[in-house]
């Protein structure tokens, strides 16, 4: 005699299944732009659709493993990259006059490309761990750093 609970059982466990990949994958493809022309109300699909206008609010809304896209123009601050991501600027200018750092990496698995730092007090990009805690799997490549 045929249990209705197992056949239950097998449907949602199945349902399980089909959802999990469907979410990874989602949240492994997530690009966000950051446009000095943004506006909240915009997709954010693009820069000329960019949803922000900073660098650092942009990885905060970012899910790791994402990709922040810095569009064309000049980002005034320090920049500190809080969670494995790919910050890519594309024709992008980081002024971090009177800051300390241009850009930190405080967080393993960041990829900093494309940007020109300038103005920073000490190192235009630095990577640093935490004693016992060090910091690896970070790609410094293609940027510019004047003045720090």
């Amino acid at each position: 005699m045929p249990k209705v609970l197992a056949a239950g059982t097998a449907i949602l466990v199945g349902a399980l299944i089909w959802l999990a990949p469907a979410t990874l994958a989602s949240a492994a493809t997530t690009t966000v732009f950051v446009s000095s022309q943004a506006k909240p109300t915009n997709p954010g699909t693009s820069c000329q659709a960019a949803k922000f206008s900073s660098i650092s609010t942009a990885i905060g809304a970012a899910s790791a493993g994402s990709s922040v896209v810095v569009c064309p123009g000049a980002y005034v601050g320090q920049v500190i990259v809080t969670k494995p991501v790919v910050l890519r600027g594309e024709g992008a200018t980081i002024v971090a006059n009177g800051k300390t750092t241009g850009v930190t990496v405080p967080v393993p698995g960041v990829t900093v490309e494309g940007f020109t730092v300038r103005g920073a007090i000490g190192e235009g990009i630095l990577v640093v761990g935490k004693p016992g805690a060090p910091v690896s799997h970070v790609t410094i490549k293609g940027n510019l750093v004047e003045g720090n």
